[in-house]
């Protein structure tokens, strides 16, 4: 896809002000990072709650990091970051997810079979 949803929490157990009114409001920035393509989304937040930013990516193979600022009205800040790898052929990686095992085990059991360690079965067990 041309876009990708980040979610995040923001989570404020501090004692709220007088009158119930939060530590808000909350300046949230989201930042996708790769070689040669770099997007920011900001947006403001006035309450702690679960929430999603969309941002876009690259639509070339790549490999990055989404990183998420939040600050609330005392300048107080939250930073995390993961990496992230975008796939335009998604399908061609599944694929060796796929089938380098089965090949693997098809050949181990070949070898097992030549060389007389063949895996146990009912027909070897009662002879």
């Amino acid at each position: 896809g041309a876009h990708l949803d980040v979610p995040f929490e923001i989570v404020d157990r501090r004692k709220v002000h007088a009158g119930g009114k939060p530590h808000g409001p909350y300046a949230v920035t989201v930042t996708v990072t790769t070689p040669g393509f770099s997007r920011t989304v900001n947006r403001s937040f006035d309450a702690p709650g679960v929430y999603a930013l969309k941002t876009e990516i690259p639509n070339w193979r790549a490999r990055g990091h989404v990183t998420i600022r939040i600050s609330d009205e005392s300048k107080l800040f939250a930073e995390d970051s993961y990496g992230v790898s975008f796939h335009m052929r998604f399908y061609r990686v599944l694929k060796w997810i796929l089938v380098v095992p089965f090949m693997l085990m098809t050949t181990a059991l070949v070898q097992m079979t030549q060389e007389g360690n063949a895996l146990p079965t009912f027909a070897t067990q009662f002879r």
